[in-house]
């Protein structure tokens, strides 16, 4: 059994010193950049409404995090401040310039928000939605105007997954003036530099918003350097206040040395150190999207959204346990290349029944992804060349990994009075996972030498379909006091990671089953007295045939490994708490020149294998 506790109080404050120069004209036609007095840039974090954007939130533990609220080192993406006033979030920093995203709530495993349905603007960007839905992208928060967040119950809207959705909403310009530029450069220790772009406004009736990022660092470790490029593009047109139409494009190209690991011995003699010179990490991200938005008349409208992803991951370095001093020998390359595309269509209406109203949204999902994975060796040098050596005869693996999805889900919000309304839900899942290629068997002796090697065809294909149900209810207590509670059934396909890594140090069993379990959840916010707010929440999260990995010694070499397999079921619960408190009004001043707010956030969580 572990507890796990964490406290946030005050406001978040940048281990990184940083000095910021920032160079506008007309920022006024920016609407996210522009002159705020600092008495309105605390709200930075509340719940959802029950209807937004095509979406259904009421019923649900969630928050609205408002990045223009927000007083925080922006160019440092810094995820301790941007995610203060959410309970409940463990946070992982793989680098000191918030570069990759690394939150998981509940104690879930927070790596690459592998837990949550990531999405920008309502559309994915993980390297795939299905079998593999690690996020190697992360919006700048500078091109950040809201995020939003819920919890486990999203998975009638959303999908398979544990830990909720995350979905980030980026700025967009004012259109009242006709354009409008602002340049913002930061620089700060370790060799930390940020260099941002942004413009837009209105061309011919068109609707134009550019961003542009460069950030690099040399990193706080030995060997964690990295440099970086954003792009992002949109254009948009509304016709009418009938029809509007939004085209983008968001790029994201990145190279990071990596430091390797450390074992406790040496993590306690020097944490800066690193004992691995030649392992790098590179992504290039493309990320299009068409989203289309129709009123069908007073009571009833339309969304239809297309996107698709054009992406690669290239990790070279030494993959032997860290305890081993590095031999300088070739290198282990290993090479995704994601080509995905979706649709989604909501409908939203507003309807009666038996006098009672009632509010639905109703909508399809078609995906389809293929990552092509390959393992092979690299140079023996130390720079980053992400060039097999054999590239026509791979030392280790070759894989292609489609994947299908087709949903379909309905969710209803149902006003049983003014203050109760209850909001039940289904979805049903079709999943088709594959896979095919080879990889090569090999046994390895105590000192590294093969001395088994075989040559392994490989072609799965795995279909299923489910049905997953929630249901939701809310009860107003007063006008601003909302007692809320929901369920929601769980499940997550088995990826490609757990279908082949030729790793010495790691191996998969060949039958690994998915994930399922299910989430409730109860909770409490709005305001309690004046000037005081809490969103105080209990949650139970079962997770079955929940995936992880146990130590194994090999029977013949007895070498030690970690083998990923389906270890138990697993039970998360506890508790969830934000409590802010607003000085000014609890004083009763009703105008100030300051804003100061105290908030406490909290969570305890109890979770055990069973």
């Amino acid at each position: 059994m572990k507890y796990f506790l964490s406290i946030l109080t005050f406001c978040f404050i940048s281990s990184q010193s940083v000095l910021a120069i920032q160079d506008s004209a007309k920022t006024d036609s920016l609407k996210t950049i522009k002159r705020v007095n600092l008495k309105g840039k605390q709200k930075a974090s509340s719940y959802l409404a029950t209807l937004r954007d095509f979406h259904v939130f009421a019923g649900k533990k969630s928050e609205l995090i408002e990045l223009d609220s927000m007083v925080i080192n922006a160019s440092a993406n810094t995820a301790r401040q941007i995610y203060a006033k959410v309970p409940g979030v463990n946070i992982w920093e793989n680098d000191g310039v918030g570069l990759q995203l690394g939150i998981g709530g509940r104690g879930l495993n927070p790596n690459r928000v592998s837990n949550f349905n990531m999405r920008q603007n309502g559309y994915d960007i993980s390297a795939d939605a299905l079998g593999y839905p690690e996020s190697y992208y992360t919006p700048p928060a500078e091109l950040i105007s809201q995020i939003e967040i819920v919890r486990g119950a999203a998975t009638v809207q959303f999908g398979t997954q544990f830990g909720g959705m995350a979905n980030f909403i980026l700025k967009e310009p004012n259109f009242k003036n006709k354009w409008g530029l602002n340049v913002q450069q930061t620089v700060g220790s370790f060799g930390f530099y940020n260099a941002t772009a942004m413009g837009g406004g209105k061309v011919k009736g068109f609707n134009v918003f550019a961003f542009g990022q460069y950030k690099r660092t040399d990193g706080w470790r030995e060997n964690s350097g990295l440099e970086a490029y954003t792009q992002h593009f949109s254009i948009s047109k509304s016709w009418k206040d009938k029809l509007e139409v939004k085209a983008e494009y968001t790029g994201m190209q990145y190279t990071a040395q990596q430091p390797g690991g450390l074992t406790d011995l040496q993590f306690e003699q020097d944490a800066q150190k690193s004992f691995r010179e030649r392992n790098w990490f590179r992504v290039r991200w493309n990320i299009m999207a068409v989203n289309v938005n129709y009123k069908l008349g007073k009571q009833s409208k339309l969304n239809a959204r297309v996107f698709g992803l054009i992406g690669s991951r290239d990790a070279l370095g030494n993959l032997q346990p860290i305890n081993r001093a590095d031999n300088f020998a070739e290198r282990d390359l290993l090479k995704d290349n994601y080509n995905n595309y979706g649709a989604e269509l909501r409908w939203v209406k507003k309807y009666k029944i038996a006098q009672k109203n009632i509010l639905s949204v109703t909508g399809m999902r078609y995906y389809r992804g293929s990552t092509e994975r390959n393992q092979g060796l690299g140079d023996a040098g130390s720079g980053p060349n992400f060039n097999y050596l054999n590239q026509d005869e791979l030392e280790r693996s070759s894989f292609l990994f489609p994947s299908t999805n087709i949903a379909a889900f309905t969710e209803h919000v149902v006003y049983l009075s003014p203050r109760l309304k209850v909001v039940p839900g289904l979805r049903y899942e079709f999943i088709n996972t594959e896979a095919a290629g080879f990889y090569r068997n090999q046994i390895r002796d105590l000192s590294g030498n093969i001395i088994f090697d075989q040559k392994v065809d490989e072609q799965r294909n795995a279909e299923r379909g489910l049905f997953l149900g929630g249901f939701g209810v809310s009860y107003a207590l007063s006008g601003i006091l909302e007692l809320y509670g929901s369920f929601s059934q769980n499940y997550r396909a088995v990826n490609f990671n757990d279908f082949r890594v030729v790793n010495p140090s790691f191996r998969v069993d060949t039958a690994l089953q998915d994930e399922s379990g299910s989430t409730f959840e109860i909770g409490l916010r709005g305001t309690l007295f004046k000037g005081v707010t809490l969103d105080l929440s209990a949650f139970r999260l079962n997770y079955d045939n929940r995936i992880g990995a146990v130590l194994q010694s090999d029977t013949i070499t007895f070498q030690v490994y970690r083998l990923r397999t389906n270890v138990s079921q697993s039970i998360n619960q506890g508790v969830e708490a934000l409590v802010q408190f607003k000085l000014e009004e609890m004083l009763g001043k009703k105008q100030s020149k300051w804003s100061n707010i105290l908030f406490i956030n909290g969570s305890f969580v109890n979770a055990k294998y069973t």
